[in-house]
């Protein structure tokens, strides 16, 4: 009975710590790293790992894919740094579900200054049930940081991708529906085009792209009958024009998807085929391109292989290098015969960890996996 009340009385103490954290603002990797002297050990080494990871230059395009096994009593972290654009939403995940442990996932915006001693905009643990999920306020280069708690043993399946944070505002449409895009020329070149132009039926169901409220609605200048929407996710003005007519009004309150109007080719489209033309707009900054904000992207395909812990060099032209892929820059030569910590595997491509731990990526080409114990 004693025995049942401690067990309680421990996980009820976990519960408050967790709530206090959330509280204080503490990410999960300071509520963990707290646990432990800082020069502890195993604690040092699992902090090294992460501070090599951080120095590291290893780049990688969305989407992207990893599989592998975290193991002890080896330490290692994972640090990529990849191009995102203003309007994406970040979205990493594992899809292992955890027996115990946990993997921590950090996310900072690349810039000179940038060091491990800054903060995240980003510092939460992966789910194999909900995507952890960063909206992008600009666009830029941003390094993302992986690693599990200490002597966790488990395989997962890292993926991370890109998507737009807002709906694609034409029922039925896609990326091929995009026809005129930001910046090209307006009449004759006297200026430029400020939006993107999306071709549809008319008639077509014109949607709210983001929960909001409707700023304006009405048939005025070159836009002819359009709507304004106050988006809630940046607090930005998004303009529908050209509408042929218009099913929402001023002061609404809409969810994402409701319908605001439908296509058409009012204003000074009366002499183009009907379509969208769609646009956003800044507090005190302009116009800026939508493209992002609604582009469809490609998620990563299911695939989810076992890889092994270790393997060696083969063949004679092993190249390392700072992403997975040939394009990538050529960060050392690898040796046959060479021992190999496989840190994961991308499409054709492991993550490795040369004994005298040098990380890259090199082609499977040039990499035996090793059987273990527990693969056998």
């Amino acid at each position: 009975m004693m025995g049942w009340v401690l067990i309680g009385f421990c996980v009820a103490c976990s519960e408050i710590t967790s709530q206090v954290d959330k509280f204080l603002n503490i990410s999960p990797r300071e509520s963990y790293v707290r646990k432990f002297f800082s020069e502890e050990p195993p604690f040092t080494d699992w902090q090294a790992a992460y501070e090599q990871a951080f120095q590291d230059s290893l780049e990688i395009s969305l989407p992207f894919t990893l599989d592998g096994q975290f193991h002890s009593p080896n330490f290692f972290a994972h640090g990529y740094v990849c191009t995102l654009e203003e309007g994406q939403q970040l979205l990493i995940e594992n899809l292992v579900q955890l027996k115990y442990g946990k993997i921590f996932v950090e996310v900072f915006k690349q810039d000179s200054t940038l060091d491990s001693e800054a903060s995240p905009i980003l510092s939460e643990t992966l789910s194999a049930i909900t995507p952890t999920s960063l909206l992008i306020n600009a666009s830029g280069r941003y390094k993302v940081m992986i690693q599990p708690t200490m002597y966790l043993d488990t395989s997962f399946s890292i993926r991370m991708y890109a998507s737009p944070s807002f709906l694609f505002p034409v029922v039925g449409a896609t990326n091929r529906s995009i026809l005129s895009f930001w910046g090209d020329p307006r009449d004759g070149g006297r200026r430029i085009h400020k939006g993107i132009d999306i071709f549809a039926p008319r008639g077509t169901p014109i949607v709210a792209v983001a929960d909001g409220y409707i700023r304006f609605t009405g048939e005025r200048g070159l836009g002819g009958k359009q709507v304004w929407l106050r988006d809630e996710l940046y607090n930005y003005s998004v303009y529908y024009a050209h509408l042929d007519s218009i099913s929402s009004h001023s002061g609404d309150r809409v969810k994402r998807g409701d319908t605001l109007g439908f296509v058409g080719n009012t204003g000074n489209a009366r002499f183009t085929p009907p379509h969208l033309h769609f646009g956003i707009y800044k507090r005190r900054r302009g116009a800026t391109d939508p493209l992002s904000f609604v582009k469809l992207t490609q998620m990563p395909k299911l695939d989810i292989r076992p890889v092994g812990r270790s393997g060696i060099a083969r063949g004679t032209n092993g190249k390392l290098r700072t992403g997975p892929g040939n394009r990538y820059p050529i960060l050392a030569n690898v040796q046959r015969g060479d021992t190999l910590a496989l840190l994961g595997k991308s499409q054709g491509w492991y993550h490795i960890a040369t004994s005298d731990n040098h990380q890259g990526f090199l082609s499977q080409r040039n990499v035996k996996e090793i059987p273990t114990a527990i693969d056998l």
